[in-house]
């Protein structure tokens, strides 16, 4: 997404948002879901509880990478090379929140957690 709203693609990069938003929400809730399932003691529920906290903020902030995209498109962000500027920035928040809520996840899973294939 980022290489094409560096190329000045917007209509592509909110495709591509939408699209990404929508992995990640699906694949993300029946991660929740499992964790939550296996989740017996207070430490596993601690652990799901802190997940569950980064990917509500990970959700927020593609909501948010899908809307400021739409914004930009309408062109109420002005000039193409500073909706670039303030996409990137938004972006990038949104790639430091995956790497939170994965970072997160990797202490929730344990050995017993088997994760659903595709």
């Amino acid at each position: 997404i980022i290489s094409v709203i560096a190329d000045g693609n917007l209509e592509e990069a909110g495709f591509k948002a939408m699209r990404l938003n929508s992995q990640v929400s699906g694949a993300g809730r029946m991660i929740m879901l499992t964790i939550q399932k296996e989740s017996k003691d207070s430490i596993g529920i601690v652990r799901y509880l802190k997940c569950q906290q980064k990917f509500a903020t990970l959700l927020e902030l593609c909501n948010e990478d899908t809307a400021q995209i739409q914004k930009a498109l309408r062109g109420e962000m002005g000039a193409l090379a500073v909706a670039q500027i303030q996409l990137m920035t938004v972006l990038n928040d949104t790639i430091l929140s995956f790497d939170d809520f994965l970072r997160e996840l990797s202490f929730a899973i344990s050995e017993e957690i088997e994760l659903p294939q595709n």
